[in-house]
């Protein structure tokens, strides 16, 4: 792509031409891009393209600098092109906006592009002069604009950046692992003195979503845990971490303690010991495995039977932690609820 005057002295246009790999000319030859001004008013021309390829839609977009409206207003344009260099959807849009419409002392210049196809958007950026404070004429800086690509018309649309709200999650609060998550229901055709209530097997966990969304469920057991302090060189604003009740850490408990109460000696000194031991009791939550599924935008429901995989989890108290990630990447905020996985109780 290249700046060009063709048919008026003066008027500068983009023009372009696709190559083969051999570098032999292939389609309309000096094909036109830009549309900046008037056909034969030379005060009105664009320059400095760039150009970014989309290999998901199989299109370019090109873009530049171009004074359309008010003569020495410059600001950065684009234009859309399929493969087969056909302009496509809107013509000229504007992409840049430097200071007052009309106003020649505020522009952008030397644009620049490049094509993300992992988040499919273009990222555009250039040179301008802007009056957003605190910024002051001639004060010139370096803009951007991610814009998303996903849009085969019209200008590139700002990229989603709004994360996906969980809200009104509930699940079962107490059930025993089965295959299938079934219903609490009496024994059928029992008297009503002679009913005896079945643990449920299975249970639901449900919650709202904002917009569509992967959603991941953490399923993670409750256990007793010991306050122990960190490393020196740990770089965590809490001096203390929670950790599992293993040997090796009640051993490191129990030398931290007596280091503390080295002056103290006899009676005082047990009592301290069972004191400080009380409390450096924590709760920690370890992970048991994960469950993905896909969200639908409003109320979801999902069957949970109380099981990993083929694992079934112990009894205990757990917490479900639940985080959607959309399309985009964008993800919510972590939400949970606290369960209970019981015994199943016999006829």
């Amino acid at each position: 792509a290249w700046r060009g005057d063709d048919a008026t002295d003066n008027e500068f246009e983009i023009f372009g031409q696709r190559l083969s790999a051999a570098g032999a000319e292939v389609g309309t030859n000096d094909f036109r891009m830009s549309q900046t001004g008037s056909d034969g008013d030379a005060n009105f021309d664009a320059r400095r393209p760039a150009v970014a390829y989309n290999s998901q839609a199989n299109q370019y977009l090109v873009v530049w600098k171009g004074d359309d409206t008010t003569d020495g207003e410059d600001e950065i344009f684009g234009q859309r092109l399929s493969a087969a260099g056909a302009g496509i959807g809107t013509n000229d849009f504007r992409m840049s906006q430097m200071g007052p419409d009309g106003n020649a002392n505020f522009d952008g210049q030397v644009p620049a592009i490049a094509y993300n196809s992992q988040a499919n958007e273009y990222l555009v950026a250039w040179e301008g002069d802007d009056d957003t404070a605190p910024l002051v004429d001639d004060e010139r800086e370096v803009f951007a604009r991610r814009s998303s690509a996903g849009s085969s018309t019209g200008p590139p649309s700002p990229p989603d950046t709004t994360a996906p709200v969980v809200s009104s999650l509930t699940i079962t609060k107490r059930f025993a692992p089965g295959s299938k998550a079934t219903p609490v229901d009496a024994t059928a055709g029992a008297s009503k003195k002679r009913k005896r209530r079945r643990t449920r097997r299975g249970g639901t966990i449900r919650y709202t979503l904002s917009e569509a969304a992967a959603v991941k469920l953490q399923v993670k057991k409750r256990t007793r845990g010991v306050r122990i302090k960190r490393k020196a060189k740990s770089s965590a604003k809490k001096r203390t971490r929670c950790v599992s009740r293993t040997k090796g850490n009640r051993r490191k408990l129990r030398r931290e303690i007596r280091k503390k109460l080295r002056k103290l000696k006899g009676r005082k000194l047990r009592r301290r010991i069972r004191r400080e031991t009380r409390k450096a009791k924590c709760t920690l939550y370890k992970n048991k495995g994960t469950l993905r599924r896909t969200g639908k935008v409003g109320r979801n429901r999902h069957s949970f039977s109380g099981r990993i995989g083929k694992r079934k989890l112990r009894r205990g108290r757990y917490r479900i932690v639940v985080t959607a990630t959309d399309k985009a990447g964008n993800a919510s905020k972590r939400k949970r609820k606290s369960f209970r996985i019981v015994r199943a109780k016999k006829r």
